[in-house]
This record gives C-alpha cells, structure tokens and sequence, in this order.
C-alpha cells in the first residue's frame, strides 16, 4: 500500500504534465492551472499571557528560622530580617523581581528567572518560579517563588524561599 501512494506521488504530475491538446503545428501543449496561495504570516502571533504585568508587593519585617521552623538564634538573639517592598515584574514565563529593604540597611537586590505553569483557569494561574540573583556575589542566592495570581481581581501572594507570604497588588 505504502508502495502504491508512492509510485502515485512520483508518477500522478508526469501523467497530468504529459496530458494535453496538440496544437496544429502537431506539438502537444500542457496546461497548468494554478490557483493563487493565500499569504501566510512570517511571523508567528505573540502569545500573550493574562498574568503578564507588574505587581507590586510589601513583605512584613520577620526572625529568620531554621528548616525545622524554630526561629535561629545567635548570642542569644533571634536574627531580625526588615521588611521588604517588591517589584515583579512578569513577561510571559519570565520574572524579574526588584527587593528594596524597608529600612535601607542593604542595597536593592535584582533577581531574573523562568516560570512554569501548575495549573490556570480562567480565574486563576498558579506558577512555580526559580530566580538568580544579578550581582558580583559569589554565591548569589537563588530563590523560588510560587505565585497563586487571581487573575480577576488582578492579585497574586507569593509564598517560596524569600520568607513570610505576601501580596502583590498588578499594576
């Protein structure tokens, strides 16, 4: 069967080529009607995202804690971390997300990184995010963000690895 379409691919435009009228001159003309393409766009269309937008967001002042949970303690004293006012920007699957501390005692800190989908409704998209730190540090942090966008009322809360959940606001 397969040998069949072959042969027909092959053969079927030489026996359509050598179909014709013979003009009175006694050579054999072929015609070839051809219909007109229709144009195709070169460039495929943007997919656009309804996530995509900047969001802003203020994270409380918390103690750091230990994997277990328990606050960690120094001398005695459990480690204060300020406050931190974000800018997350995102752009299809990419983040970029700005942290200024509240009480300026660092310099902003300027992540970059992918998204993945978990799950999206019309309400709703749930994405997993793992950033990298834009800085001359070494060991730059790498932190993972999960994002629950409530995409009517244009919210997110952001839970992950950068401490306490909180909300950002689209802009």
């Amino acid at each position: 069967m397969k040998n069949l379409y072959l042969s027909l691919l092959i053969f079927a435009p030489l026996l359509i080529a050598s179909c014709g009228s013979t003009e009175s001159d006694g050579h054999e003309t072929a015609y070839l009607i051809v219909d007109a393409v229709e144009n195709v766009s070169e460039t495929p269309p943007i997919a656009t995202t309804p996530w995509e937008g900047i969001y802003l967001g203020d994270q409380s002042g918390y103690f750091l804690t230990k994997p277990s949970g328990e606050p960690m303690v120094i001398n005695g004293n459990k480690i204060p971390v300020p406050g931190s006012a974000y800018t997350i920007t995102i752009t299809g699957l990419g983040i970029e997300v700005m942290q200024v501390a509240k009480d300026e005692s660092m310099d902003p800190v300027f992540y970059i990184g992918t998204c993945l989908v978990d799950a999206q409704s019309d309400t709703m998209a749930q994405l997993s995010c793992t950033c990298k730190e834009q800085s001359s540090s070494k060991y730059p942090a790498e932190p993972e963000l999960d994002l629950a966008i409530n995409l009517t009322d244009q919210t997110m809360v952001v839970n992950g690895n950068f401490g306490p959940e909180f909300t950002g606001i689209k802009q």
